[in-house]
Formats: C-alpha cells, sequence, structure tokens
C-alpha cells in the first residue's frame, strides 16, 4: 500500500509516457520504411529474385535432364541383366554379376539424382514465393509511401506529446522524491512496529490457548506438562504473566504505532498542501512564551513567504499602542508584497482574519484554536497552522520554515516557502 498520495498521478504520467513512446516508435518506423528514397532498393530486391528465379528453373530443368538420361540408362541395365542373368556362359566369366553391380549403381544414380531434383525444386519453389513477396512489399510501398508525410507528421505530433509528458513527469518525480525520502524512516519503522505486533497478538493466542489447557488439565501431571510447555516457548512457565506481559507490551507498541500514523499523515499533509494565500495573524506572531516581543518575527516570516504566495498580515488594534507606532508605519516595515491591515479599535482580529482566509486553499499562520468560530470553514477544515518561537528562531514545521535569529535581532532565511497552487 503507497503512503505517498504523489504515487497515482506519478504511476499515470509513467504509464501514458510508456503508451507514447510505443507510438513514436511505431510513428519512426513508417516514416523511415516508407521514405521514397527506398523504392530503388525495394526494386532491386524484385530484380534480383527474379534472377533467382530463373536460375534455380534452369537448374531444375538440367536435375530433370539428368534424371531422365540416368532412368534411360537403369532401365537399359536392368534388361540386359535380365537377358543374361541364367545364361551359363555369363555365370562362368562373371558379366551377369558385373551387370548386377551396374544395375544397383545405377539405382543409386538415379535415387541421388531424384534427391537433388526434389531439392532443385524446392529451391524454385521458394524463389517463386520470394519474388512473389518482393512485389507485394514493393506494391505496398508505392501505395504506402503516398503517406509519407503523414507519417512524418504523426512522428512529430508524437515526439511533442512524449517531452511534455517527460516534463510532466520529471516535475511529478521533484515532490514525490521529496515526500518519499522523507516518508522513509517512518514507514520503516511502521512496518517494524505491524511485525511487532503481530508477533506479540500470536503470542498473546498462543498463552490463551495455553491458559485455556491449564484450566481444563485434570491433574498435577497435565498442569505440569503446560506449564512446561509454556516455559519452554516463552521462557516463563504461568502463561497468565505471559498473556499480560504481552498485553501491556502490545499497548506500548500501539501507542507508538498511533503516534507514526499521525507523523506520517503530518508528512503528506505538509508536502500536499496547496496553498493560494497565507492570512497571518500578526499579533499572535509578537509574543513569545507570553512575552511581548515585537514585529520582527512577524515581518521576517510575511515577507519570506510573499516571495511565493499572496500574504496577509492582520493585526489587533492593539498594535498601534503597543508598538507606538500607526498603521502607515506598521505598513511600512513589511515588504510590498505583503498587505497588513489593523483592525479598528476594540476589534478583535480573529473574525476578519478568518473571513481572509475563507477561499479554499487560503491558510492561517496562528497558535490560536479559534474556539469561538468552530464553524468557520478555516476552522472545520483545519486550515490553521501553527509555529514555534524561540530567542533563537521560529519554526513553522507545516510549511518547513526555519529562520535562525541573527545577533542584530533579524532572521536569517534557512528554508523555501512553499509552492502556491496553480
Amino acid at each position: 500500500m503507497s503512503h505517498n498520495p504523489y504515487d497515482q498521478e506519478f504511476n499515470r504520467l509513467t504509464a501514458l509516457l510508456q503508451a507514447v513512446d510505443l507510438r513514436v516508435r511505431e510513428s519512426r518506423e513508417l516514416y523511415e520504411r516508407y521514405d521514397p528514397a527506398n523504392r530503388l532498393t525495394l526494386e532491386q530486391a524484385v530484380i534480383t529474385a527474379q534472377q533467382k528465379q530463373v536460375e534455380v528453373t534452369s537448374m531444375v530443368e538440367a536435375c530433370a535432364k539428368h534424371q531422365q538420361k540416368l532412368d534411360e540408362e537403369r532401365v537399359r541395365g536392368e534388361a540386359a541383366f535380365d537377358a543374361q542373368k541364367w545364361s551359363l556362359k555369363g555365370l562362368l566369366n562373371g558379366s551377369s554379376s558385373k551387370l548386377r553391380r551396374a544395375c544397383d549403381e545405377s539405382k543409386m544414380r538415379a535415387v541421388k539424382q531424384f534427391k537433388d531434383l526434389e531439392h532443385a525444386r524446392k529451391q524454385e519453389s521458394e524463389a517463386r514465393q520470394n519474388v512473389s513477396d518482393c512485389q507485394q512489399e514493393l506494391k505496398l510501398f508505392l501505395e504506402q509511401s503516398t503517406y509519407h508525410d503523414a507519417y512524418g507528421e504523426a512522428l512529430v505530433y508524437h515526439e511533442t506529446e512524449r517531452a511534455e509528458l517527460a516534463a510532466s513527469l520529471s516535475k511529478a518525480r521533484v515532490p514525490k522524491e521529496a515526500l518519499d525520502q522523507e516518508l522513509l524512516p517512518v514507514v520503516s519503522d511502521l512496518n517494524a512496529l505491524r511485525k511487532d505486533i503481530s508477533a506479540l497478538r500470536r503470542d498473546i493466542a498462543d498463552a490463551v490457548q495455553l491458559e485455556s489447557e491449564l484450566s481444563k488439565a485434570t491433574d498435577g501431571n497435565e498442569r505440569w506438562l503446560v506449564h512446561e510447555k509454556s516455559q519452554n516457548q516463552f521462557n516463563e512457565s504461568k502463561p497468565r504473566k505471559v498473556i499480560d506481559r504481552c498485553n501491556k507490551e502490545l499497548k506500548k507498541f500501539e501507542r507508538s504505532y498511533k503516534k507514526l500514523i499521525s507523523r506520517q499523515d503530518d508528512i503528506v499533509r505538509r508536502h500536499t498542501m496547496m496553498i493560494e494565500g497565507i492570512v497571518i495573524d500578526g499579533s499572535n506572531l509578537c509574543y513569545m512564551q507570553g512575552d511581548f516581543i515585537g514585529a520582527a518575527v512577524v515581518v521576517a516570516v510575511a515577507d519570506h513567504l510573499a516571495e511565493k504566495c499572496p500574504v496577509t498580515v492582520v493585526f489587533d488594534a492593539s498594535i498601534r499602542r503597543k508598538m507606538g507606532m500607526g498603521h502607515d508605519e506598521i505598513r511600512e516595515l513589511f515588504s510590498d508584497k505583503v498587505k497588513v491591515h489593523v483592525v479598528a479599535t476594540k476589534t478583535k482580529a480573529d473574525n476578519l482574519i478568518l473571513k481572509e482566509a475563507a477561499g479554499a486553499n487560503s491558510w492561517v499562520i496562528s497558535n490560536d484554536r479559534f474556539v469561538e468560530f468552530m464553524t468557520e470553514p478555516v476552522v472545520v477544515e483545519n486550515r490553521t497552522i501553527r509555529h514555534e518561537i524561540t530567542y533563537r528562531a521560529v519554526y513553522i514545521d507545516q510549511l518547513g520554515l526555519h529562520m535562525s535569529l541573527r545577533p542584530d535581532g533579524s532572521f536569517s532565511r534557512a528554508a523555501d516557502p512553499p509552492q502556491s497552487a496553480n
């Protein structure tokens, strides 16, 4: 089972690219095969095949004539042998034996020549078929070569299609491999825990079985055998202790498993977030452990994120008094890419923050739980991003953002902001 939501799209693009590769090969083969420049080669192949047919036909005729001549010699030899085979003179002077040997040799030559003739006829048949095949190929070529330009256009089209798919696949590979890399240790730990949990459950089942056998034992000897079996299997003679120990370990493993699943989900969520805009609870980022620290953090975070997606910062009205600055002065702290709004006096910023982030792919950076606004889309869909501020750095893990504090009190960028949705 895949834990990476990018796998489906990556596999789809891979399959499409393989299919397009096949179409490219087919188009190129047709384009190159029916190139008009190949016509002379095919015409020469027909001529060569016809010449070969003439040669083997002459060979068949020569073999047939030789076969006829040998047949005639064999007939004459057999007639001479038949005429003299009972002759006393022939038996005495050995001429009958010579005639018999001559007949046998004549038959052998005839048989060999017959085989040669059959071989020649087979060659003639193959040559005739080859002529037909070459002529058919030339005919097909003449028909298909009229589509040569169309095959070329198809080749260009499919090569362009392949290039676009390859680019899309390359683009899809980046987030997939990044997520795979971060998920690797978590998935490995989850697989190990699954094995441990399965092993514990088997041990519990075996121990329960032993406990059942123990309860059914009718005498001390039977109980001793069960205890001995438990000792050999679990290094503990009492099945009940095995069950209690395994259940305790199982609960610990299951807690760890749930934490890993939660961690896996957080990683996947962070990597797959679609962000079209970010609304920052400005006043919330001006505090560290309850102490007001000014606007340095919120300015650094907002300016950094605004390089990649639209960012709006909303402050409570009290920021003017705490900063000793007016709205315009506060606005000038940020880059021109950041929108800054300070709500009216005696007005809380929470309601405006949630309304500004009402869009489907808009997120809020704040540690506020917004318990008074549980029906707002941002809260219902859990589109809030938490942060941590220390004396050394600001961390926004869900965005993969870590900005260190410089000696002069400014922040250095240590991570790239998220990609905005297309």
